[in-house]
């Protein structure tokens, strides 16, 4: 049996014993529920029209946090509506303490030359794409606050 793991499932083992007093392992595969109420930020706005110079996600900022604890996947939904495993890009949130009801953008594209700041914006960062992130159907935009990483240098 092949399982694939997600942060949207909770795989548990359980040892029960039945009448004959023989134990009987249960594995029980729940789909966890979204946890957006307990996030720190939560997306707002995703413009998206195929061009990587065009599209922004805006997030707004819940509760004070630094954003070096959030990452944004664009990922696909499953045929049952679920994320799948299939994270096309990660983008990873530089160290910046932000406060409640801040706003923040990640553009897809490259920083343009030209005006840095952007009404309605607290924090502007981008991406660095050459090509549109946001360009097909089954696109989903994920945001994953981390709350503990290793890094093993290969």
């Amino acid at each position: 049996m092949k399982f694939s793991f997600s942060p949207w499932y909770r795989i548990t083992f359980a040892i029960q014993k039945p009448l004959l007093d023989v134990p009987v392992f249960i594995l029980c595969i729940e789909q966890l529920k979204h946890r957006e109420k307990n996030m720190k930020m939560k997306i707002v706005d995703i413009h998206a029209d195929g061009d990587a110079e065009e599209e922004y996600i805006d997030l707004e900022v819940l509760v004070d946090c630094n954003l070096k604890f959030y990452a944004l996947t664009d990922s696909t939904y499953t045929a049952s509506k679920g994320i799948s495993n299939k994270h096309k890009h990660f983008y990873k949130f530089p160290t910046q303490e932000a406060s409640k009801g801040e706003r923040v953008r990640l553009r897809t594209g490259r920083k343009a030359k030209g005006p840095t700041s952007i009404s309605g914006i607290d924090y502007l960062f981008h991406w660095e794409m050459k090509s549109a992130v946001w360009n097909d159907a089954g696109d989903a935009a994920t945001l994953y606050e981390l709350s503990a990483w290793t890094t093993v240098k290969t």
